[in-house]
């Protein structure tokens, strides 16, 4: 079984302090996906699916004006 969580990054900050890891842990990608371009603004995300479609970031990279978005993916044993 697989959950996706979401790790988030402030931009400003350089240091380990600006990476956080979400609250809430989701059963389905799409779920995950959801959450981080429910965060994104409508440029943002006009953006993002721009550069996915052309191959410039992956389909855990999500990335806003203050900050990142990525998804991981965990196996439960």
């Amino acid at each position: 079984m697989e959950i996706y969580l979401v790790i988030t990054r402030v931009k400003k900050n350089k240091d380990w302090t600006s990476i956080g890891i979400n609250q809430e842990c989701y059963k389905t990608m799409e779920q995950a996906i959801e959450f981080c371009k429910s965060r994104l603004s409508k440029e943002e995300l006009e953006r993002h699916e721009k550069a996915y479609k052309r191959g410039l970031v992956s389909w855990y990279e999500f990335d806003s004006k203050d900050y990142e978005y990525r998804i991981k993916v965990l196996n439960l044993k």
